[in-house]
């Protein structure tokens, strides 16, 4: 918590009384330096209760022509002589002691990180933007990004999940789920986890290769460079068959999937990982 405090405002209350002889003055304007303010006569008293703490001066309005000089937290008793103020008789108001005025600024915490999806879209699934669930009397909605959402609560029975904006109703399994693509779209099987990072390391003598193409059916397309002998992909789908091509020697190629860390080595122009 951060307090900060700030000293009130140097001003102070102006009041005058008039004489009951005074001409009909209706107002009084008070003018400090390029402050100004007018304040009504009532019962031949008139009162400004903040005045900023300058040399001002008093203008009676309503009659002729008259003005008196001014200091603020005073009291001014005036009579007036020819239409002229005569000496007026001041008095010091009591000075009331302004408590100092505290501004607290609460430091907010870091906001959590946002919690992991429990709903998954494959890679070759439409561009839905949301989806609605209905699981008895439960009901919930999320926005997928990147094909992608969490749901709270979700629950671990069965629940109709309706995707939009292509409209689509599939049947959850219960549980964290991945909807399948454009041929099986009707489709959800358990768990969200379907990518996962795929580490490719170099063995023995092999050809000098700078790096590999991940090429997968659902569209993945991808490379990464060899660091120390190892290339990374960090995210490849778990469940598909995915071309690797050496890139930067010979045209060899393997099979791969995200979730594996393969060390290859080299005969004959050919491949071989473990």
């Amino acid at each position: 918590m951060l307090t900060v405090f700030l000293a009130a405002a140097q001003a102070a209350p102006v009041e005058f009384v008039l004489a009951p002889d005074s001409p009909p003055f209706h107002s009084i304007e008070l003018r400090c330096g390029v402050w100004r303010e007018r304040a009504p006569v009532v019962d031949g008293q008139a009162r400004f209760p903040e005045v900023p703490d300058d040399d001002c001066k008093a203008y009676f309005k309503g009659g002729p022509p008259a003005f008196v000089g001014v200091r603020p937290g005073t009291r001014l008793e005036c009579g007036f002589s020819r239409n002229w103020p005569a000496p007026c008789t001041i008095e010091e108001l009591e000075a009331a002691v302004d408590a100092p005025v505290v501004v607290e600024h609460a430091v907010a915490p870091p906001a959590p990180p946002p919690p992991p999806p429990n709903l998954r879209l494959a890679v070759d699934a439409p561009p839905y933007t949301d989806v609605d669930l209905a699981c008895g009397t439960y009901r919930a909605h999320a926005r997928l990004v990147d094909g992608a959402a969490y749901v709270p609560d979700l629950p671990s029975t069965p629940c109709e999940a309706t995707f939009s904006a292509t409209p689509l109703t599939v049947t959850l399994p219960g549980g964290p789920a991945t909807c399948g693509g454009p041929e099986d779209s009707g489709q959800c099987t358990p768990g969200a986890d379907i990518y996962a990072p795929l580490e490719i390391s170099l063995e023995g003598a092999a050809p000098p290769f700078r790096g590999i193409e991940v090429q997968c059916p659902s569209g993945l397309r991808t490379r990464a460079t060899f660091v120390d002998g190892a290339a990374l992909v960090p995210n490849v789908p778990k469940r598909e068959a995915c071309k690797v091509f050496f890139l930067g020697g010979p045209p060899i190629r393997t099979e791969a999937s995200g979730g594996q860390s393969r060390r290859c080595s080299f005969a004959a122009g050919r491949a071989v990982c473990i």
